[in-house]
């Protein structure tokens, strides 16, 4: 981790400040995609990953797009991990939090 990062994270300065964190506008997918993608990683059933384009409401935007240019210039943050490691590396993680915190629910 930088040390620009860490002081970022920690510096009086940048309490309250919001940095996007991601890829930027060259690594675009739709949120259907992302949606997609952790299900298949979840290895969720099939009719969970089925989605009807008609039940969208208008105001869904089709894209989300980050731009960490200020998380960059600020922090020196830039993306490291490739987009479908970085989903496997969050989802084994909250999968491992959800098993702290619920142990009795393991087997």
């Amino acid at each position: 981790m930088s040390s620009k990062l860490r002081f970022g994270l920690t510096g009086s300065a940048n309490i309250g400040q919001t940095y996007n964190i991601g890829a930027g506008p060259q690594e675009t997918r739709s949120v259907r995609h992302m949606v997609e993608e952790i299900l298949l990683l979840m290895k969720a059933p099939e009719r969970l990953r089925w989605f009807d384009r008609a039940s969208r409401s208008r105001r869904d935007p089709p894209y989300l797009v980050c731009d960490p240019t200020k998380a960059h210039v600020e922090l020196g943050w830039r993306p490291r991990v490739p987009l479908p490691e970085s989903l496997a590396r969050t989802l084994k993680w909250c999968q491992a939090a959800a098993v702290e915190e619920m142990p009795s629910c393991t087997g």
